[in-house]
């Protein structure tokens, strides 16, 4: 109820840290996931393109990547995932990148202290990455540093969806402010009286849960596409397919990519 963005994203990065599912050598050495294995090869320019890729977790995105002959700068918030993951990479017998241990968020401010030093043929995120950034104003300062980064290339993002099911009525989805007021009297009380009135903390954002120990934003279509709209990105791709993982390819505005045209 009054957790502040910093608090809600360490206690994300607590919960990756203590997880065993990541560093099971079966997860690790599973490989790419249908839906990233689609936007690799529809589009991302092919090896050995220069990738910046973050969340990598334990390594499982890392290996496959670097298998398929990419050169890659990766990040893991969780020091004990990082180094899992370069591990794994070395024990494969190919050269491994060294996993810095920063978030998106983190990064976006490296970078704007350093000046993007950097520049990279395109960006891939772990899965459901962009879950994570349960704040807007991390999300959008988080777009901005990598169109910088990578000035011309896609972005792959995977996400938690706020699309419902079905809709019987079929009625098209509706814009929820961001900040929208809660009318039921337990989260009147809970969301505005008790942390925007009395102890002062930053409103919630629509979409923003708790479960399994982390938090994360839903995120729908239109928000992204908003958003991605803000640092000069259009959505080449987004999936639409509720079976499949919720997921989406940016690439800088104008640039030449069918839009849905894969499934």
């Amino acid at each position: 109820m009054l957790s502040t963005p910093q608090g809600m994203d360490r206690a994300t990065f607590d919960y990756f840290a203590r997880s065993t599912k990541y560093v099971d050598a079966a997860d690790q050495r599973s490989g790419l996931y249908p839906f990233e294995e689609r936007a690799l090869a529809r589009f991302f320019p092919p090896p050995p393109a220069r990738l910046l890729a973050h969340g990598v977790g334990a390594g499982r995105e890392l290996l496959a990547l670097v298998a398929a002959g990419y050169e890659l700068e990766a990040y893991e918030p969780a020091p004990r995932l990082a180094a899992a993951a370069t591990q794994l990479v070395a024990a494969s017998g190919v050269r491994p990148p060294v996993v810095g241990v920063l978030s998106l968020q983190q990064w976006a401010a490296q970078q704007e202290a350093q000046g993007f030093g950097q520049s990279y043929a395109a960006v891939f995120t772990g899965w459901g990455v962009w879950a994570h950034l349960v704040g807007q104003r991390d999300r959008l300062r988080v777009l901005e540093a990598l169109r910088r980064a990578c000035p011309e290339g896609p972005v792959l993002l995977s996400f938690f969806s706020g699309a419902a099911l079905f809709d019987v009525a079929e009625k098209p989805a509706v814009r929820v402010p961001l900040h929208p007021r809660f009318e039921a009297p337990p989260l009147r009380f809970t969301r505005h009286t008790l942390r925007e009135r009395l102890f002062g903390a930053l409103a919630l954002e629509r979409g923003t849960g708790w479960g399994r120990g982390f938090f994360f934003h839903l995120t729908e279509e239109w928000e992204l596409r908003e958003e991605a709209a803000s640092a000069g990105y259009e959505v080449a791709y987004y999936e639409r397919d509720l079976s499949r993982y919720p997921h989406a390819v940016l690439v800088p505005a104008g640039a030449r990519h069918a839009a849905n045209s894969v499934r």
